[in-house]
């Protein structure tokens, strides 16, 4: 399909457009300076919303179900480290990650079954950020079996944000925040969001594409479902 405001990456990797240190990733899930966090239930307040930040955190188990989703969130006192206490409230298992005892990262594992009630209150309500349904509850969205596995040949297209109009980022200034603070490379498996001409209208997409300086898509060549979103500045 050829659209204006998507260029075909001719024999592009992805490894190579979004380069990921796998090396460092395992080293921080393996590494034994650590400081678990006491994520019990009593030092959950009684929330009624969730904002859009913990939304996305939680948006693949309440998608897909439950697989073991890994948050690794860095630059933790640069973003504001009352933010992540708060994220990390919603999950069973929380740890940071110490370098020179300091805490340099944090990860995050297993939602909470109350969180993801909590998820699924708010989208019957329809208060669930524009954000994450663009991204993760498309076109009669249902669950999916995860990790997905491409069956089909794909394509990798990057976005010409000249050709998406922006939109005003100060309705989701947390989330922003987030994003280019602690996610400087963004990676999501969207669920049932097709490669059209109707692409660029959905919020997630013009938000992304605002955000970042590069965003790219892979899409499945036969169905055109976007089966992958990465982001970079």
């Amino acid at each position: 399909m050829s659209l204006k405001w998507a260029e075909l990456i001719e024999n592009g990797k992805l490894s190579a457009l979004l380069p990921t240190n796998q090396d460092e990733e395992k080293e921080l899930l393996s590494a034994r300076n650590r400081e678990v966090i006491d994520t019990n239930e009593k030092n959950i307040n009684n929330n009624v919303s969730l904002s859009t930040v913990e939304q996305l955190l939680l948006a693949n188990y309440f998608a897909i179900g439950p697989y073991n989703f890994q948050a690794i969130i860095g630059s933790l006192d640069k973003y504001g480290m009352e933010y992540i206490l708060r994220y990390a409230n919603h999950f069973n298992k929380a740890r940071f990650i110490l370098n020179n005892n300091k805490r340099s990262f944090i990860v995050l594992e297993d939602a909470k079954e109350s969180s993801i009630k909590l998820f699924s209150e708010l989208l019957t309500k329809d208060k669930i950020s524009p954000f994450i349904l663009g991204l993760y509850l498309n076109n009669g969205y249902s669950n999916r079996e995860f990790p997905f596995v491409l069956t089909h040949p794909t394509s990798i297209y990057k976005l010409n944000p000249r050709c998406i109009s922006n939109i005003e980022l100060i309705e989701e200034e947390e989330l922003v925040r987030y994003l280019r603070i602690c996610n400087p490379t963004f990676r999501a498996e969207p669920n049932m969001l097709y490669f059209n001409e109707n692409l660029i209208d959905n919020y997630a997409i013009r938000l992304l594409v605002t955000v970042y300086k590069e965003l790219y898509l892979i899409v499945d060549n036969k169905t055109n479902l976007v089966v992958f979103v990465g982001g970079r500045n």
